[in-house]
């Protein structure tokens, strides 16, 4: 495990010289961390060039750090990834959007396996009577440890009117 933590640590920090502004904008090198529920998985998100960020999972048991899934950052963004049973995550994404002159930020859960594999939308879409756009696509109250899988979520529905 000290030697999984000091590979997720120890990335190369970009070089920032004595630029204030470059040290100040530098981002985390592990932007989030998670420990499957044995134990003996993880699942961490690191940043990608530009705003994009990549989640990674790894065996503790022996193994190279395997690529789930990743964001270019334009404008989809991993906010954080919780795993739910051994095998799978549950992770949040957001992005930005313009609406006529406003910008929203709109939030999504997404499920997938530690590979990557399966990959699907957890929030419900719009159905195409909705008088309005939904920003807030929910999050986690329970991760339901007796119920292997399962969660207890919920969303408050935000909406805006839309042009006519």
């Amino acid at each position: 495990m000290a030697a999984l933590l000091g590979a997720c640590f120890a990335q190369p920090a970009p070089a920032q010289g004595d630029d204030p502004a470059a040290r100040f904008g530098a981002r985390e090198n592990v932007e989030d961390i998670s420990l499957s529920p044995d134990g003996r998985k993880v699942a961490y998100i690191v940043p990608r060039p530009g705003q994009g960020n990549a989640l990674y999972t790894v065996d503790l048991a022996g193994g190279e750090p395997r690529l789930a899934t990743a964001t270019g950052g334009d404008p989809l963004r991993l906010s954080g990834c919780n795993w739910v049973s051994n095998e799978r995550l549950l992770c949040a994404v957001y992005s930005y959007h313009k609406v006529d002159r406003d910008v929203y930020v709109s939030s999504k859960l997404i499920a997938l396996g530690h590979d990557g594999a399966g990959l699907k939308l957890v929030t419900e879409r719009p159905g195409q009577n909705a008088l309005g756009y939904t920003f807030y696509g929910g999050d986690i109250v329970d991760f339901l440890p007796a119920e292997d899988g399962s969660v207890l979520g919920h969303r408050l529905i935000s909406a805006q009117p839309q042009a006519h």
